[in-house]
């Protein structure tokens, strides 16, 4: 069963990295919809490209 009580942003969060962990950008969930097992469907559209560039092939 899914929890009605859970919150995004606080109880759960997401993260971002492109160069293995070293920096993160914070996602901004947000319920776009709700699937027909009740489940809830969750997205954020991230910006990157202020974190340092890993490279080609990382």
């Amino acid at each position: 069963d899914i929890d009605p009580t859970i919150v995004l942003n606080t109880d759960v969060i997401a993260r971002v990295s492109r160069d293995g962990g070293t920096t993160y950008t914070d996602a901004t969930l947000a319920q776009t919809g709700q699937a027909t097992n009740g489940r809830r469907l969750i997205e954020d559209t991230v910006d990157v490209s202020a974190q340092p560039d890993p490279g080609v092939g990382n």
